[in-house]
């Protein structure tokens, strides 16, 4: 099946979906095509992934039956969990992007887990999770950490432990991979299951039901994100095009992390595709929230995020090595909120200029802040250098002229 006819399946089955749950009385339903879920009942998300691959093959009568299963099941009552005695057990983490469900973030029980990419903790009933939101605390009378722990623990108990053989290049097929990718997050599994890798072992999450783990030989990487990026690019639920590895204290972190000196270019050109991914989606979300108009205007209003000039991320290559960098351009006059870059580009008009400095030595020069509640992270930038504030960019930045003007 080519990708435009499985976005066309994909579509097909989101409507029928649609159609019987509506049929089943559900409420304020919507399709979700970039996430491909289904939203309803003020609040819940229905992946529909599990099901196109269990449907695609089949028939269009055996389709329709597994469709109405799909819905009576989801739309069943849950299950009443008022303890935490009865909740512990069914606790299971999930990886998800941090721009997951955008709108309700801040209620949702979830932690940075690796960059651009959070730990939520799910419960898991028969044929569907559920996502908690962080009141729920109060009702099960525990904190996060505990929450989180358990539901850690509950999962190093399904996982398959074993030594994968030396040199081997392993995808992992679970009957239920829902909860696939976050493996990683248990205690010393990757470590344990690559010890007899000659080279550093790296894992992939491309989407949410699926890992890859291999050997990090330098030819076999180049190879295996070009494979990675491209799964990245067409998966319905898509993760990270990033490898991960084991640190020295045995943590799983990003690969970029664990490299001492310059990155190789494909490691490089994946933390820089994550990224931009990522704030990119926070950017649109944030625009269409508070209308861009609202952006530009410099107004202030109740909501201080509605005057704020929603910055990009502009990607140049190094002239040395052609390695990608990172930019974020704030302009004098200009209240904006940047993303985390490698570089900020400071722009004066009347001096014709580009100052550009490294972004955390800018911020540490210049005080800004992140702003609380998003995710990925942003800095609001309203008061621009003072004269000593710019003595030291320009000490630690480069000054060029700009490569064009409008």
């Amino acid at each position: 099946m080519s990708i435009p006819e499985e976005r066309t399946a994909q579509r097909q089955l989101a409507l029928q979906v649609y159609q019987e749950m509506m049929k089943a009385g559900a409420t304020r339903v919507s399709y979700d095509p970039d996430e491909f879920v289904i939203r309803y009942n003020g609040g819940m998300v229905l992946s529909l992934s599990n099901l196109f691959q269990q449907v695609r093959d089949s028939s269009a009568e055996e389709r329709r039956a597994e469709v109405e299963r799909f819905v009576t099941v989801m739309l069943a009552p849950s299950l009443t969990l008022s303890s935490w005695d009865q909740v512990r057990p069914l606790l299971r983490p999930v990886l998800r992007p941090c721009t997951y469900v955008l709108e309700n973030s801040g209620s949702r029980l979830r932690r940075p887990a690796f960059p651009f990419i959070d730990e939520m903790v799910a419960i898991d009933e028969p044929g569907r999770i559920q996502l908690p939101a962080e009141q729920q605390l109060v009702e099960w009378g525990v904190g996060a950490e505990e929450v989180f722990d358990a539901a850690r623990q509950n999962l190093a108990e399904t996982v398959i432990a074993t030594e994968f053989d030396e040199g081997a290049i392993v995808r992992i097929v679970v009957e239920d991979s829902s909860y696939l990718p976050s493996w990683l997050l248990v205690p010393g599994w990757l470590a344990a299951c690559t010890s007899s890798y000659r080279h550093r072992p790296v894992a992939f999450i491309p989407d949410h039901t699926s890992l890859i783990v291999a050997p990090g030989d330098p030819e076999l990487l180049e190879h295996l994100y070009q494979t990675v990026e491209q799964e990245v690019r067409e998966a319905a639920r898509p993760l990270s095009p990033q490898a991960y590895t084991v640190d020295d204290n045995g943590m799983v972190v990003p690969l970029d992390q664990a490299i001492t000196g310059p990155l190789p270019p494909a490691v490089d050109r994946a933390r820089t595709l994550l990224a931009c991914t990522r704030y990119g989606e926070q950017r649109e979300w944030l625009e269409e929230k508070y209308g861009f108009d609202a952006v530009v205007s410099g107004d202030f209003d109740d909501d201080e995020s509605a005057s704020l000039f929603f910055a990009d991320i502009m990607v140049r290559q190094q002239e040395d090595d052609g390695s990608p960098q990172m930019v974020t351009v704030w302009g004098e006059g200009v209240h904006a909120s940047l993303p985390e870059a490698d570089y900020i580009a400071f722009v004066r008009e009347e001096m014709d200029q580009i100052l550009t400095v490294p972004f955390h030595t800018a911020v540490e020069i210049t005080g800004i802040t992140p702003i609380p509640g998003l995710r990925p992270t942003r800095y609001r930038a309203v008061d621009w250098p003072n004269h000593v504030a710019w003595s030291r960019l320009s000490e630690e930045g480069v000054t060029t002229e700009p490569a064009s003007r409008s």
